[in-house]
């Protein structure tokens, strides 16, 4: 028999994509249309992850991943596109409600931008491992949410954006601004599949960081006030 090595498949092959629209609603819950697809690597586990499976099996997997960053989310409807066809990326759309996507401070209105992120814990929480950390694949996850304001308000504080980097690792999210709709943006590169548990440390503290900008808000005043 002969042996082969498979080279790694860069992060940037094996890409999640995830694009929302929110809707924001007088009392500070919000409507969400997502659609959800991939590449590489990232789509065949997504075909893994659904393929084969009752559709009240896929949507409680669906459900379980978002309750774990948005605790509170329901689910209205899901739709799954080229789920046992293994050759084809899977597409996924659905729609969401959550009662609090907002919150209201002194007449002001909190938005988070990571929405889908902000409840999830660091992965990494142990303070320290003696055994390497490894990763199915290398990948990245973008998200793309735009924002339509509730009406007669304007975003009047941004977050800064963020830009981090540690060694293989990245991430980064980004705030526009336009006229009634804000864009949020998040990207999260991991470009290796094994992580050395002598340097554990760093991988902690930089998952920690993305923790953090994953609680950042937006401030929207409403005009005239």
């Amino acid at each position: 028999h002969l042996l082969h090595t498979v080279p790694v498949s860069p992060s940037s092959r094996n890409l999640l994509t995830r694009e929302a629209t929110v809707t924001i609603d007088a009392d500070l819950s919000g409507t969400v249309e997502v659609t959800e697809s991939g590449t590489g690597h990232a789509a065949v586990a997504h075909h893994l992850r659904y393929a084969k499976r009752s559709p009240d099996e896929r949507t409680r997997s669906l459900v379980a991943d978002l309750h774990a960053g948005m605790p509170a989310a329901e689910l209205l409807s899901v739709a799954f596109t080229d789920v046992d066809e293994i050759e084809k990326p899977l597409t996924i759309r659905f729609q969401i409600r959550s009662p609090s996507l907002a919150s209201a401070a002194a007449g002001l209105i909190l938005l988070p931008g990571s929405i889908f992120d902000q409840g999830r814990l660091n992965p990494f929480a142990a303070v320290k491992r003696t055994s390497d950390v490894e990763f199915p694949f290398a990948s990245v996850i973008s998200q793309k949410i735009r924002f339509r304001l509730p009406p007669g308000y304007v975003a009047t504080e941004l977050p800064p954006n963020v830009a981090l980097r540690e060694g293989a690792l990245q991430f980064s999210a980004v705030w526009l601004n336009g006229e009634s709709v804000l864009v949020y943006q998040r990207r999260l590169d991991v470009g290796v599949v094994s992580w050395p548990a002598e340097d554990y440390a760093r991988l902690r503290a930089f998952f920690s960081k993305v923790r953090d900008a994953d609680q950042k808000v937006a401030v929207l005043r409403q005009v005239g006030s």
